[in-house]
């Protein structure tokens, strides 16, 4: 799996010296290639007695993902009482995943009493190539204030 992350941040140079507004830049970059591994096949609505350790999958079984993300914050104080929060952000994932799950070729003639070496055991192939794309915006208006003795933040 490889993961690149960066965040810059993007304000004038009297933001750590009490400027009211600061900008975020961060960006995500997430690859990885995987091999998929859906267990031991159930029979029967048990686990056979089986080693954990055999592979009933595909060697050419796959699962590999690419995730990009880019965000922008903008953060502005008005005043001790108001402040402006405001965030975009843009995903996309591309999927590209060939696993093979183990199954019994019949199940219903199946019980726990069948015994292992009659029980064929199939692996079906689920193809699926995905691509998501996302944008989001959310901004918040932050104002606080008094009424009598009780404070608010709204």
């Amino acid at each position: 799996m490889e993961m690149i992350f960066r965040s810059l941040p993007m304000s004038n140079s009297e933001s750590r010296t009490g400027s009211p507004t600061e900008v975020m830049v961060s960006t995500m970059h997430l690859r990885s290639s995987e091999l998929p591994d859906y267990g031991i096949p159930v029979v029967a609505d048990r686990l056979p007695n089986v080693s954990s350790k055999n592979f009933y999958q595909l060697t050419d079984d796959k699962f590999d993902q690419d995730v990009d993300t880019a965000s922008v914050q903008l953060d502005h104080i008005f005043s001790d009482k108001v402040s402006l929060r405001s965030q975009i952000m843009y995903t996309n994932a591309d999927v590209h995943a060939s696993p093979s799950r183990p199954d019994v070729t019949n199940p219903t003639s199946v019980t726990t009493a069948t015994p292992h070496a009659d029980v064929v055991i199939i692996r079906n192939r689920r193809d699926r190539n995905q691509e998501d794309t996302a944008l989001f915006n959310q901004t918040d208006l932050t104002v606080k204030f008094d009424t009598a003795s009780l404070q608010h933040t709204l």
